[in-house]
């Protein structure tokens, strides 16, 4: 649906840089809906199959490992992986002197990263495990205190703090999952949740420190006519002092803009590269988040001079099927958003299925591509891969137990 509404807003041409879109640009949009709708399909009935296996698994040991989870950990797990989040965050400060939330100065946010950010992000995804703590186990009063502050730094305080959206809709998706699958998936719950988020975004919006008319300037609203007058001649009959009511004409407030330019020009720039578009990267872009692995200098060259077609310098974002469509054309956003799609159903299904605490985690984290399609190829994005990273290592802190070795002499 969101990838409806988004299409829907772009349609309506609201600032003057948008134009009208190709008819593959169209085709290549629905395909990708159509396509991932069968892929969630298939998904969703792998995912059984994913979840009857794991559960048949429950308690298996090899050699001295045993594999099954302990909740007593959760909480300390929640409590550690937020006190290194802080700690980073703390000597991220400390390196650069300043925090971007308090220095008026337009773009400072982009110059705050260092090493020990990426820890402090990493570690923002925590929220999620943080509610499924104070939702389903008996804890004392002081623990759950410790839980809520948790929830509050990673969702809302760090990510306000060094005015990053980013991380806050990551953090917040990742909650915003844990407390609607708890709630029975109540529709009010989710209402609340998104509500919330965006109150959050304006504040982080807010603190970019953009005037109205450099907004104005970057996302160009265009003038909107809401009753167009006439200039044709009086008919037969018609009262001479009927007074023509003229045209009525707005433009979008600069903010509002801001946030229409959000929504919309992922799929304005996936327009652009349909339109302009003329090599092939065969699948590389793909591998951008792994590279962070790899560390193939290859790699890096063919996406920093490959082929990259904008509306606007500064407006730098693809929908998610962009990159795959640069890779391999009409054949990539098929190929590509059928795996995707096959395992976003699978890890639900997984979920509802087994009610497992990392499967949900793992669902909150698959929010993030699907909820912000319109956006980003977050699929081609490091910061997706690191935080399902981050919860398979939890998972195995939570569930690896290693047995004693047994002492012959005892038996």
């Amino acid at each position: 649906m969101i990838w409806l509404f988004t299409i829907g807003l772009a349609d309506l041409k609201l600032v003057d840089y948008q134009e009208p879109w190709q008819r593959a640009t169209w085709f290549l949009l629905a395909l990708a809906y159509a396509v991932f709708q069968i892929g969630l399909m298939i998904g969703s009935r792998l995912g059984e199959k994913i979840s009857d296996w794991l559960t048949a698994k429950r308690g298996l040991q090899k050699g001295r490992l045993k594999f099954e989870l302990h909740p007593e950990r959760l909480f300390g797990i929640c409590v550690a992986v937020s006190a290194v989040g802080l700690v980073c965050f703390v000597i991220n400060v400390c390196i650069r002197g300043w925090i971007p939330y308090f220095v008026k100065e337009t773009g400072m946010y982009a110059q705050f990263y260092t090493k020990f950010y990426l820890f402090a992000v990493a570690a923002s995804m925590i929220s999620g495990l943080c509610y499924y703590c104070l939702k389903t186990q008996q804890l004392a009063k002081w623990k759950k205190a410790i839980l809520i502050f948790c929830i509050l730094y990673s969702t809302f305080i760090f990510p306000i703090l060094v005015v990053s959206r980013g991380t806050f809709i990551c953090s917040a998706l990742s909650l915003t999952a844990a407390i609607f699958y708890l709630n029975k998936k109540k529709f009010w719950v989710l209402v609340t949740c998104v509500v919330v988020m965006f109150g959050v975004y304006e504040i982080g919006s807010a603190a970019r420190n953009y005037t109205s008319d450099q907004l104005n300037a970057l996302f160009q609203p265009s003038e909107i006519v809401i009753n167009p007058g006439t200039d044709n001649p009086l008919e037969p009959g018609e009262n001479p002092n009927h007074e023509d009511p003229g045209e009525l004409t707005f433009q979008l407030p600069g903010k509002v803009a801001f946030l229409y330019s959000y929504l919309t020009v992922g799929h304005d720039n996936f327009n652009e590269a349909v339109q302009n578009a003329t090599e092939y990267t065969y699948g590389i872009r793909q591998l951008k988040p792994f590279n962070v692995l790899l560390r193939s200098s290859k790699i890096d060259d063919v996406i920093a001079t490959g082929e990259r077609y904008l509306v606007k310098p500064y407006l730098t974002t693809v929908n998610l099927i962009g990159n795959a469509y640069y890779d391999l054309r009409w054949f990539g956003v098929g190929l590509f958003v059928l795996l995707w799609a096959i395992g976003f159903g699978a890890i639900e299904s997984c979920y509802l299925k087994g009610k497992g605490v990392f499967s949900l985690l793992v669902l909150g984290n698959t929010l993030t591509p699907v909820a912000l399609c319109f956006f980003e190829s977050w699929m081609s994005e490091f910061s997706v891969w690191m935080h399902w990273g981050l919860i398979l290592i939890l998972c195995l802190i939570a569930c690896i137990t290693v047995v004693p070795k047994k002492n012959p002499m005892k038996q």
